[in-house]
């Protein structure tokens, strides 16, 4: 039986798909160029825990956090992740809140860091309304993040 060329082969094959790049994800409320900026923050961001999507995801998961409470259930508690990956960690609260301010300080000022906190400032009035403040809680003075108010709320306990 002759054998195939390795032409008539590489010709017989699929070609590879062409990379493009992912579109920025959808975030209500937040206009298309400031969604555009976000995405190339996250895109070039050396951070691992901020990644192409994490503001959206980081604001989906404080709305959800901050979702209807049932009759019994007034206050929410933050919980901790239980897994340390990227996305994962934005199960806890507190951590997708550090996901946003970081957003925040890396928009440039003016117009889209105001867009983004206008989307933010009325989840950060429900969440003070509807958690607690930990009385025992001890300012942290790391030099990168100084305190955040977030933090200083009673957690779940298991």
């Amino acid at each position: 039986m002759p054998r195939r060329r390795s032409r008539a082969l590489r010709a017989a094959q699929e070609p590879l798909p062409v990379w493009t790049p992912r579109p920025p994800d959808r975030i209500p409320g937040l206009p298309a160029d400031v969604r555009r900026l976000l995405h190339r923050i996250e895109a070039r961001s050396p951070d691992p825990g901020v990644f192409p999507g994490a503001t959206a995801l980081a604001l989906r998961r404080y709305r959800e956090f901050l979702g209807p409470a049932g009759p019994h259930h007034r206050f929410r508690y933050p919980a901790t992740a239980g897994c340390p990956a990227p996305a994962c960690a934005l199960d806890d609260v507190t951590h997708a809140r550090d996901v946003l301010e970081d957003m925040l300080l890396a928009l440039p000022p003016g117009r889209p860091r105001a867009e983004l906190r206008r989307l933010i400032r009325p989840l950060d009035a429900d969440f003070t309304r509807r958690t607690l403040p930990n009385p025992l809680h001890v300012p942290d003075r790391r030099p990168r993040r100084p305190d955040q108010w977030w933090h200083g709320r009673i957690y779940q306990s298991f």
